[in-house]
């Protein structure tokens, strides 16, 4: 960002201050720019560009995924395809969440069979992320306090999302590197296809959550 200002004879704040929205849009070739413009005068607003707040999938599993452990392979299929869809949106998650409905039968007063779906939901806040294996790790970390019941559906979202303009750099070098091998995963699938390469994790779920599948309707964390 200083080589670009540097670049249009831009040395001290009081300049860029008195750049009109106009030049601000030129100097980073993008509404970027303007909306930088009203920013550093305190506006608080947001762009339709960036309504977006959240992505993930979800699904219903067949009987042999249902158990806690199979369960928990699938999402963390879902979210390796929610990170996929991440970088390709050039998009951060601050956050990461999963929700899980419970199979359970249970007799009805009338003599038959009834069935109730319990859930469980957990989410976190995270340091802005979409590399899989740091994504990985958090949702193992929410996934401990989920129940081993048979398991119906499973649902992964990342949410408080924010394009690559407003990400805060990492100060790691090995976040940096873990990123890396994730863009060239991303890279090696869309070049020889679907799971070419993948996260051992998974193996056992490969036929499980086609990609066709999406999720459309993402919880609101405020409902948690």
């Amino acid at each position: 960002m200083e080589k670009r200002i540097h670049n249009s004879g831009i040395t001290t704040v009081e300049q860029l201050c008195q750049l009109s929205p106009g030049q601000m849009r030129g100097i980073w070739n993008s509404v970027l720019g303007e909306r930088l413009w009203h920013w550093l005068r305190g506006a608080d607003f947001h762009d339709p560009e960036f309504k977006r707040k959240s992505l993930g999938k979800q699904h219903v599993l067949a009987p042999k995924y249902r158990t806690r452990e199979q369960a928990f392979c699938v999402a963390l299929k879902l979210l390796h395809i929610s990170a996929a869809n991440l970088r390709k949106l050039k998009m951060w998650a601050g956050g990461i969440g999963s929700v899980v409905e419970f199979l359970r039968k249970y007799p009805t007063r009338f003599g038959g069979e009834g069935v109730d779906v319990p859930t469980w939901k957990a989410h976190m806040r995270i340091h802005e992320c979409r590399d899989t294996v740091i994504l990985q790790r958090h949702l193992t970390k929410l996934w401990n306090s989920c129940p081993a019941q048979e398991t119906l559906q499973v649902g992964v979202w990342l949410f408080n999302l924010v394009p690559d303009e407003l990400h805060t750099l990492s100060l790691f070098e090995d976040d940096e590197k873990r990123y890396r091998i994730s863009t060239v995963a991303d890279e090696l699938n869309q070049r020889y296809g679907q799971n070419a390469v993948y996260f051992g994790g998974i193996h056992s779920v490969l036929d499980s959550a086609p990609t066709r599948i999406s999720f459309t309707s993402i919880p609101d964390v405020d409902d948690f």
